[in-house]
């Protein structure tokens, strides 16, 4: 008798209760599924709605090991510290937890990044008095 395959998860699904798992965090764009933290992506749902995770450089390696060929390409181009998360490791919800906080610890490390908001009217208004 063949074996079953475990049934396929939607990667939104786990990616939303991943996120809710971690205090402070929420999805962020309408269209571009995302999380960020100080100005720095640390995960996303690719084009193809696959989960990707940004992890340190040895954590990654240890990923691409047990997973090979999940390395994370947007648009022709290799986003370094992204892995892609395989459909067989988006059913285990103990390994997901486990590879989500690996890869919010890596964001936590990481200097955050100045954001690029425009400045308010008024604000241009107060600099030109001056």
């Amino acid at each position: 008798m063949a074996k079953k395959k475990p049934p396929a998860a939607d990667p939104l699904t786990v990616y939303q209760l991943l996120v809710d798992a971690t205090p402070g965090l929420e999805i962020k764009g309408a269209k571009s599924h995302y999380t960020s933290l100080n100005g720095n992506m640390f995960s996303f749902l690719s084009t193809e709605n696959r989960l990707a995770l940004r992890l340190s450089a040895d954590e990654r390696a240890a990923f691409l090991a047990t997973h090979p060929g999940m390395e994370c390409y947007q648009h022709g181009v290799l986003m370094n510290d992204y892995v892609l998360i395989p459909d067989t490791l988006l059913v285990n919800k103990q390994q997901m937890t486990a590879w989500f906080r690996k890869c919010y610890a890596n964001a936590q490390r990481l200097m955050p990044r100045p954001t690029k908001r425009p400045v308010a009217k008024s604000a241009k208004k107060a600099r030109k008095k001056k």
